[in-house]
């Protein structure tokens, strides 16, 4: 298991922070409330990442597993990459390393056609956001 965990995700509308939806899940699995750092003001990868990058440089981690959707993975290694964080086998003494771990995408068990054309509007989106952020210079 992880020695620290930061949830990553700003507020959207009303209610708490996506962080903080996710911190109580994690503690509902017994997950110790210090072992949580939350960055809540990210509203986009590339914030998650930069106010991430915050926490890692305060708390001096050397290494993160970055957990995210396998459609959401290259934006998000292309973002930390961006943002100078290092891959497991390209790195500077004091960069932090980054182990990808992206969640299992279920699409090929999707049974109906609404299901997979969500799943392909999803991923549009995605490819979508990746030339977005190029032209923006978040990569």
């Amino acid at each position: 298991m992880a020695s620290k965990i930061i949830v990553c995700g700003g507020k959207f509308g009303i209610g708490i922070s996506n962080s903080q939806a996710i911190k109580n899940v994690l503690l509902e699995f017994g997950i110790p409330h210090k072992e949580i750092y939350l960055e809540e003001l990210s509203s986009n990868t590339y914030e998650n990442l930069k106010f991430a990058k915050k926490i890692i440089d305060v708390h001096k981690i050397k290494s993160i597993l970055l957990v995210t959707s396998s459609s959401h993975m290259l934006r998000s290694l292309l973002v930390s990459k961006r943002l100078s964080f290092a891959n497991s086998g390209n790195r500077a003494p004091n960069d932090v390393i980054v182990y990808p771990a992206p969640v299992p995408c279920y699409e090929k068990k999707f049974r109906s056609v609404g299901a997979r054309i969500r799943h392909l509007y999803d991923l549009l989106i995605e490819y979508g956001a990746i030339v977005y952020f190029k032209l923006e210079g978040l990569l």
